[in-house]
């Protein structure tokens, strides 16, 4: 069965979804995960690989969301950690503003 012209493809709806989630503002509940996780780290900075490990959630996964934080203004680009087995990787920490929204986030929790 052939899809009818103008008709949307699956990837299309979804990357449309994705746009619409980004643009609202949203603070999603993967994206809380890695907010909480940070607030609640001593290091006060962590690479994508500590924060997969301590969520747990799927590399992939934190990957997409430090980078909507990062573009929301949540999360800032920390010190780079020096490895002798490959590239430095990069840390990434809360920022004030994310502190911010993550007690307001949680603040709304508790009301509801």
């Amino acid at each position: 069965m052939a899809t009818p012209i103008g008709t949307p493809s699956g990837a299309e709806t979804k990357r449309a979804a994705f746009d619409a989630h980004r643009r609202s503002g949203g603070i999603s509940r993967q994206q809380l995960r890695v907010m909480k996780a940070l607030a609640n780290c001593r290091e006060g900075a962590l690479t994508r690989q500590q924060l997969s490990a301590r969520i747990p959630m799927p590399l992939t996964s934190v990957c997409g969301r430090v980078r909507e934080l990062l573009d929301a203004g949540h999360l800032e680009l920390g010190e780079q950690e020096r490895r002798s087995d490959g590239p430095a990787r990069s840390r990434v920490q809360l920022t004030n503003a994310g502190y911010d929204a993550l007690e307001l986030m949680l603040e709304a929790q508790e009301e509801s």
